[in-house]
Protein backbone atom coordinates (compact mmCIF):
# COMPACT_ATOMS: atom_id res chain seq x y z
CA UNK A 1 0.00 0.00 0.00
CA UNK A 2 1.30 3.47 -0.86
CA UNK A 3 2.28 5.86 1.94
CA UNK A 4 -0.35 8.16 3.43
CA UNK A 5 1.56 11.28 2.32
CA UNK A 6 1.77 10.01 -1.24
CA UNK A 7 -1.94 9.18 -1.36
CA UNK A 8 -2.80 12.54 0.21
CA UNK A 9 -0.90 14.30 -2.59
CA UNK A 10 -2.78 12.34 -5.25
CA UNK A 11 -6.07 13.14 -3.55
CA UNK A 12 -5.24 16.87 -3.53
CA UNK A 13 -4.47 16.83 -7.27
CA UNK A 14 -7.74 15.01 -7.97
CA UNK A 15 -9.67 17.55 -5.90
CA UNK A 16 -8.02 20.40 -7.80
CA UNK A 17 -8.97 19.15 -11.25
CA UNK A 18 -12.52 18.24 -10.21
CA UNK A 19 -12.98 21.72 -8.75
CA UNK A 20 -11.62 23.25 -11.96
CA UNK A 21 -13.98 21.18 -14.11
CA UNK A 22 -16.96 22.16 -11.97
CA UNK A 23 -16.33 25.79 -12.91
CA UNK A 24 -17.07 25.12 -16.60
CA UNK A 25 -20.23 26.28 -18.34
CA UNK A 26 -22.34 23.12 -18.34
CA UNK A 27 -25.05 24.76 -20.40
CA UNK A 28 -22.67 24.20 -23.31
CA UNK A 29 -21.23 20.89 -22.16
CA UNK A 30 -24.61 19.21 -21.72
CA UNK A 31 -25.47 19.43 -25.41
CA UNK A 32 -25.63 16.15 -27.31
CA UNK A 33 -22.42 15.13 -29.07
CA UNK A 34 -23.79 14.55 -32.58
CA UNK A 35 -20.59 12.77 -33.65
CA UNK A 36 -21.32 10.00 -31.13
CA UNK A 37 -25.09 10.07 -31.34
CA UNK A 38 -25.38 6.60 -32.84
CA UNK A 39 -22.67 4.80 -30.84
CA UNK A 40 -24.88 2.28 -29.04
CA UNK A 41 -27.80 3.25 -26.84
CA UNK A 42 -25.86 5.46 -24.45
CA UNK A 43 -26.36 9.21 -24.75
CA UNK A 44 -23.10 11.11 -25.22
CA UNK A 45 -22.86 14.80 -24.52
CA UNK A 46 -20.08 17.20 -25.43
CA UNK A 47 -18.83 17.29 -21.85
CA UNK A 48 -18.11 13.56 -21.72
CA UNK A 49 -15.20 13.68 -24.13
CA UNK A 50 -13.93 17.17 -23.26
CA UNK A 51 -13.77 16.53 -19.50
CA UNK A 52 -12.28 13.09 -20.00
CA UNK A 53 -9.38 14.59 -21.97
CA UNK A 54 -8.89 17.48 -19.54
CA UNK A 55 -8.91 15.29 -16.43
CA UNK A 56 -6.73 12.57 -17.95
CA UNK A 57 -4.12 15.03 -19.20
CA UNK A 58 -3.92 16.78 -15.83
CA UNK A 59 -3.75 13.64 -13.68
CA UNK A 60 -1.16 11.90 -15.83
CA UNK A 61 1.02 15.04 -15.81
CA UNK A 62 0.76 15.92 -12.10
CA UNK A 63 0.56 12.46 -10.53
CA UNK A 64 2.43 10.34 -13.11
CA UNK A 65 -0.36 7.77 -12.78
CA UNK A 66 -2.12 6.36 -15.84
CA UNK A 67 -5.84 6.92 -16.40
CA UNK A 68 -8.63 4.64 -17.57
CA UNK A 69 -11.90 6.35 -18.43
CA UNK A 70 -15.22 5.48 -20.00
CA UNK A 71 -13.98 7.24 -23.11
CA UNK A 72 -10.65 5.42 -23.60
CA UNK A 73 -10.85 1.97 -21.99
CA UNK A 74 -11.14 0.14 -25.31
CA UNK A 75 -7.83 1.66 -26.43
CA UNK A 76 -5.88 0.75 -23.31
CA UNK A 77 -3.52 -2.22 -23.11
CA UNK A 78 -4.24 -4.14 -19.91
CA UNK A 79 -0.54 -4.87 -19.46
CA UNK A 80 0.05 -1.19 -18.59
CA UNK A 81 -1.91 -1.59 -15.37
CA UNK A 82 -0.73 -4.93 -14.03
CA UNK A 83 0.81 -4.50 -10.56
CA UNK A 84 0.38 -0.73 -10.62
CA UNK A 85 -2.08 1.85 -9.37
CA UNK A 86 -4.17 3.83 -11.83
CA UNK A 87 -6.99 6.36 -12.00
CA UNK A 88 -10.45 5.17 -13.01
CA UNK A 89 -12.62 8.11 -14.01
CA UNK A 90 -16.12 8.85 -15.20
CA UNK A 91 -16.05 12.45 -16.50
CA UNK A 92 -19.84 12.73 -16.24
CA UNK A 93 -21.98 10.12 -14.52
CA UNK A 94 -25.59 10.90 -15.33
CA UNK A 95 -25.03 12.43 -18.77
CA UNK A 96 -28.69 12.01 -19.74
CA UNK A 97 -29.75 13.78 -16.54
CA UNK A 98 -27.41 16.67 -17.28
CA UNK A 99 -28.63 16.88 -20.88
CA UNK A 100 -32.22 17.30 -19.62
CA UNK A 101 -31.19 19.62 -16.77
CA UNK A 102 -32.20 17.04 -14.16
CA UNK A 103 -30.55 16.38 -10.81
CA UNK A 104 -27.89 13.72 -10.21
CA UNK A 105 -24.92 14.23 -12.49
CA UNK A 106 -21.37 13.94 -11.16
CA UNK A 107 -17.68 13.94 -11.98
CA UNK A 108 -16.15 10.82 -10.43
CA UNK A 109 -12.45 10.04 -9.97
CA UNK A 110 -11.13 6.96 -8.19
CA UNK A 111 -7.60 5.70 -7.60
CA UNK A 112 -7.41 1.92 -7.93
CA UNK A 113 -4.82 -0.21 -6.12
CA UNK A 114 -2.70 -2.86 -7.81
CA UNK A 115 -5.11 -5.43 -6.36
CA UNK A 116 -8.20 -3.84 -7.91
CA UNK A 117 -9.54 -2.05 -4.82
CA UNK A 118 -10.50 1.65 -4.58
CA UNK A 119 -8.07 3.79 -2.56
CA UNK A 120 -9.13 7.38 -3.20
CA UNK A 121 -12.47 8.82 -4.25
CA UNK A 122 -13.11 12.39 -5.40
CA UNK A 123 -16.64 13.15 -6.58
CA UNK A 124 -17.96 16.52 -7.70
CA UNK A 125 -21.66 17.34 -7.91
CA UNK A 126 -22.33 19.31 -11.08
CA UNK A 127 -25.57 20.73 -9.67
CA UNK A 128 -24.32 22.25 -6.40
CA UNK A 129 -20.55 22.31 -7.18
CA UNK A 130 -19.73 20.47 -3.95
CA UNK A 131 -16.90 17.95 -3.74
CA UNK A 132 -16.89 14.79 -1.65
CA UNK A 133 -13.56 13.03 -1.20
CA UNK A 134 -12.28 10.17 0.91
CA UNK A 135 -9.15 8.06 1.23
CA UNK A 136 -8.40 4.60 2.60
CA UNK A 137 -6.47 4.77 5.86
CA UNK A 138 -6.34 1.05 6.54
CA UNK A 139 -6.17 -1.57 3.81
CA UNK A 140 -7.55 -4.21 6.19
CA UNK A 141 -11.05 -2.99 5.36
CA UNK A 142 -10.70 -4.98 2.14
CA UNK A 143 -11.33 -8.42 3.51
CA UNK A 144 -11.93 -10.13 0.20
CA UNK A 145 -14.21 -12.91 1.41
CA UNK A 146 -17.91 -13.02 2.13
CA UNK A 147 -19.62 -15.56 4.32
CA UNK A 148 -23.24 -16.18 3.46
CA UNK A 149 -24.89 -15.73 6.85
CA UNK A 150 -28.34 -16.58 8.08
CA UNK A 151 -29.40 -13.08 9.07
CA UNK A 152 -33.11 -12.64 8.58
CA UNK A 153 -33.78 -9.36 6.86
CA UNK A 154 -37.13 -7.88 5.98
CA UNK A 155 -36.53 -6.60 2.47
CA UNK A 156 -40.05 -5.22 2.40
CA UNK A 157 -38.89 -2.58 4.90
CA UNK A 158 -35.96 -1.40 2.79
CA UNK A 159 -35.63 1.32 0.15
CA UNK A 160 -33.74 0.24 -2.98
CA UNK A 161 -32.01 2.31 -5.66
CA UNK A 162 -31.40 0.60 -8.98
CA UNK A 163 -31.39 1.13 -12.72
CA UNK A 164 -31.62 -0.54 -16.10
CA UNK A 165 -28.15 -1.15 -17.55
CA UNK A 166 -27.22 0.04 -21.02
CA UNK A 167 -27.54 -3.33 -22.74
CA UNK A 168 -30.26 -4.91 -20.66
CA UNK A 169 -31.07 -8.47 -21.72
CA UNK A 170 -34.84 -8.85 -21.93
CA UNK A 171 -34.43 -12.48 -20.86
CA UNK A 172 -33.44 -11.18 -17.41
CA UNK A 173 -36.46 -8.89 -17.09
CA UNK A 174 -38.68 -11.25 -15.10
CA UNK A 175 -35.94 -12.06 -12.60
CA UNK A 176 -34.98 -8.39 -12.26
CA UNK A 177 -38.56 -7.23 -11.64
CA UNK A 178 -39.00 -10.02 -9.09
CA UNK A 179 -35.94 -8.82 -7.15
CA UNK A 180 -37.22 -5.24 -7.18
CA UNK A 181 -40.62 -6.38 -5.91
CA UNK A 182 -39.02 -7.71 -2.71
CA UNK A 183 -38.28 -4.19 -1.48
CA UNK A 184 -40.60 -1.63 0.09
CA UNK A 185 -39.76 1.16 -2.36
CA UNK A 186 -37.64 1.38 -5.51
CA UNK A 187 -36.02 4.53 -6.84
CA UNK A 188 -34.17 5.07 -10.14
CA UNK A 189 -32.11 8.27 -10.29
CA UNK A 190 -30.25 7.80 -13.56
CA UNK A 191 -26.88 7.96 -11.81
CA UNK A 192 -25.05 5.14 -10.05
CA UNK A 193 -22.91 7.71 -8.22
CA UNK A 194 -25.94 9.61 -6.95
CA UNK A 195 -27.68 6.41 -5.88
CA UNK A 196 -24.64 5.14 -3.98
CA UNK A 197 -24.01 8.46 -2.25
CA UNK A 198 -27.55 8.25 -0.91
CA UNK A 199 -26.73 4.78 0.39
CA UNK A 200 -23.59 6.21 2.02
CA UNK A 201 -25.72 8.94 3.63
CA UNK A 202 -28.29 6.34 4.77
CA UNK A 203 -31.10 7.95 2.77
CA UNK A 204 -31.38 4.75 0.72
CA UNK A 205 -30.89 1.31 2.27
CA UNK A 206 -29.68 -0.75 -0.70
CA UNK A 207 -28.24 -0.27 -4.18
CA UNK A 208 -28.37 -3.09 -6.70
CA UNK A 209 -27.55 -3.13 -10.39
CA UNK A 210 -26.42 -5.76 -12.86
CA UNK A 211 -24.49 -4.59 -15.91
CA UNK A 212 -22.96 -1.40 -14.49
CA UNK A 213 -19.40 -0.36 -15.31
CA UNK A 214 -16.50 -0.05 -12.86
CA UNK A 215 -15.99 3.68 -13.47
CA UNK A 216 -19.66 4.33 -12.69
CA UNK A 217 -19.43 2.91 -9.17
CA UNK A 218 -15.83 2.65 -7.92
CA UNK A 219 -15.51 6.02 -6.18
CA UNK A 220 -19.01 6.02 -4.73
CA UNK A 221 -18.60 2.46 -3.41
CA UNK A 222 -15.60 3.63 -1.40
CA UNK A 223 -17.82 6.35 0.09
CA UNK A 224 -20.32 3.69 1.16
CA UNK A 225 -17.61 1.58 2.79
CA UNK A 226 -15.87 4.41 4.64
CA UNK A 227 -19.17 5.78 5.98
CA UNK A 228 -20.00 2.50 7.68
CA UNK A 229 -21.80 0.60 4.93
CA UNK A 230 -20.55 -2.25 2.80
CA UNK A 231 -20.60 -3.49 -0.78
CA UNK A 232 -19.69 -6.44 -2.94
CA UNK A 233 -19.32 -6.92 -6.67
CA UNK A 234 -18.71 -9.65 -9.19
CA UNK A 235 -17.45 -9.38 -12.78
CA UNK A 236 -19.76 -10.06 -15.69
CA UNK A 237 -17.21 -9.43 -18.42
CA UNK A 238 -13.53 -8.92 -17.61
CA UNK A 239 -12.86 -7.15 -20.89
CA UNK A 240 -15.44 -4.41 -20.46
CA UNK A 241 -15.26 -3.67 -16.72
CA UNK A 242 -18.85 -4.85 -16.44
CA UNK A 243 -20.12 -5.63 -12.92
CA UNK A 244 -23.01 -6.79 -10.80
CA UNK A 245 -23.09 -4.63 -7.66
CA UNK A 246 -24.74 -4.78 -4.25
CA UNK A 247 -24.26 -2.06 -1.64
CA UNK A 248 -25.97 -1.35 1.65
CA UNK A 249 -25.85 1.29 4.36
CA UNK A 250 -26.04 -1.59 6.84
CA UNK A 251 -22.98 -3.89 6.65
CA UNK A 252 -24.67 -6.56 8.74
CA UNK A 253 -27.10 -7.46 5.99
CA UNK A 254 -24.79 -7.38 2.96
CA UNK A 255 -24.17 -11.14 2.88
CA UNK A 256 -27.88 -11.79 3.26
CA UNK A 257 -28.50 -9.59 0.25
CA UNK A 258 -25.97 -11.66 -1.68
CA UNK A 259 -27.90 -14.78 -0.71
CA UNK A 260 -31.14 -13.28 -1.98
CA UNK A 261 -29.69 -11.97 -5.24
CA UNK A 262 -27.16 -14.62 -6.25
CA UNK A 263 -25.28 -16.75 -3.72
CA UNK A 264 -23.91 -19.17 -6.32
CA UNK A 265 -21.33 -16.68 -7.62
CA UNK A 266 -18.11 -15.43 -6.04
CA UNK A 267 -18.35 -11.86 -4.76
CA UNK A 268 -15.62 -9.52 -3.49
CA UNK A 269 -14.80 -5.85 -2.91
CA UNK A 270 -12.63 -5.61 -6.02
CA UNK A 271 -13.92 -3.14 -8.59
CA UNK A 272 -11.45 -4.13 -11.33
CA UNK A 273 -10.84 -7.69 -12.50
CA UNK A 274 -8.59 -7.22 -15.53
CA UNK A 275 -5.57 -8.89 -13.92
Amino acid sequence: MKSKNYLAKLKAEAEFIVNKCLSHDFNKLRKVDNQKLFEGKDLKIIGDNLLSKEISKYLEKTTSVKVISEENFELISQELYINSIFWLIDPIDGSANLNRDLDHSYISLCLISNKGFPLISVIGSIKDKKIRSCIVENKRIFNDSFKITAHKIALNNLYLASGFPLNFDKKDLHDYVYKLSLFKKVRMYGSAVGSLLMVADKKIDVYYEKGIFSWDVAGALLNVLLKGGDYCVRPLDRKSYNLEVIASSNPVIISSLVKVINSKKIWSRKVIYDY
